[in-house]
C-alpha cells in the first residue's frame, strides 16, 4: 500500500473514518499510531514471526540494525562545527534546549498552549489540543526528533502515547533482548573514515539505483521468482560494489570491536 500511495492516502486508509477498519496489517510504531484512537484497540502488535514452527525461540530476534536504530542516537542529537563563529552563543542556545522546560516543549508541545507547567517538575498535556489530529504529538511538537533531554524526575500527565507505545513494545521486547549489540550487528558507533565513507556512499548509490528500478518493475509487472537469481548475481558484481562495501564494514568492525 505504501509503495503506491503518499502519506495522506496511506493514513486515510489506516485511520479510515474512525469507524470502519479497512487495513488488515501494517508496519508502524504502535497500533494506535497506525490506526488512531478510535480503531487502535481493534489491532494488536505482533512479535517477530518464525520462519516455521521448528525455529527455536533463541533465533527469533528483532531488527537491531544500524538504520533501524539511527534515531535513537542521531535523530535527537546536535552537532556543532568546531570552527563555527559565536560558539559561546551557540552553546547557550543548546544549553537552553536541553533544559527541562524547552525539552518538554520540544517533545510534547509548546508551554502553555499545549502543555501546562504545574510546578515541581510536573506537566499536563492538553489532550484535546495535543491529540486532535494524531494519537501522539507529531502535529504539535518534534517528538523524538527534538534536541533535548526529559529528566527522570519529570512527570507528564495525560501522556497516553507513552502508554500505547509501551504496550506495543512489550510484544517485541523479548526478541529484542536476544540481540547481541556487538556480535549480531555492526554497532552504530563503528564509523569508517572519510575515504571509505565516500566509497560506501558511491557504491550504495549504484546499488540503490539498480535495486529500486528492479523493485519498481516487479511491483508493476511481476517476475521476481524468475529473475531473483539474476538479480542477486548482478548486485554481487564488482561494478556495483557490494563486496567492496562488505569488506570495508568488516575492516572497521574489526578495528572497533577487537
Amino acid at each position: 500500500m505504501s509503495l503506491t500511495r503518499d502519506a495522506s492516502q496511506y493514513t486515510s486508509q489506516t485511520v479510515s473514518d474512525g469507524k470502519t477498519a479497512l487495513t488488515g496489517v501494517s508496519f508502524g510504531w504502535s497500533n494506535y499510531a497506525e490506526y488512531g484512537d478510535k480503531l487502535g484497540d481493534q489491532y494488536v502488535t505482533l512479535p517477530p514471526l518464525k520462519k516455521d514452527a521448528s525455529t527455536p525461540d533463541s533465533q527469533v530476534k528483532w531488527d537491531y540494525s544500524q538504520d533501524a536504530c539511527r534515531w535513537a542516537y542521531s535523530g535527537s542529537g546536535l552537532t556543532v562545527n568546531p570552527n563555527a563563529a559565536n560558539q559561546d552563543a551557540i552553546y547557550k542556545v543548546i544549553d537552553a534546549m536541553y533544559g527541562e522546560k524547552l525539552s518538554v516543549a520540544g517533545f510534547f508541545g509548546s508551554i502553555p498552549d499545549i502543555v501546562s507547567d504545574d510546578g515541581n517538575h510536573q506537566y499536563t498535556i492538553d489532550k484535546a489540543k495535543a491529540y486532535a489530529e494524531y494519537p501522539d504529538t507529531r502535529a504539535v511538537a518534534l517528538q523524538d526528533r527534538f534536541g533535548g533531554w526529559i529528566r527522570d524526575d519529570v512527570k507528564m500527565v495525560n501522556d497516553t502515547n507513552a502508554d500505547q507505545v509501551t504496550a506495543s513494545d512489550l510484544a517485541i521486547r523479548e526478541a529484542r533482548n536476544r540481540v547481541d549489540g556487538v556480535k549480531d550487528v555492526v554497532p552504530i558507533y563503528v564509523r569508517p573514515n572519510t575515504e571509505d565513507s565516500n566509497t560506501l556512499q558511491n557504491n550504495n548509490t549504484a546499488i540503490s539505483n539498480y535495486a529500486n528500478n528492479q523493485i519498481a518493475k516487479w511491483v508493476q509487472k511481476g517476475g521476481i521468482d524468475k529473475e531473483w537469481d539474476a538479480y542477486v548475481k548482478k548486485v554481487s558484481e564488482p561494478t556495483l560494489g557490494l563486496d567492496a562495501n562488505i569488506k570495508i564494514w568488516q575492516k572497521w568492525y574489526d578495528k572497533y570491536t577487537k
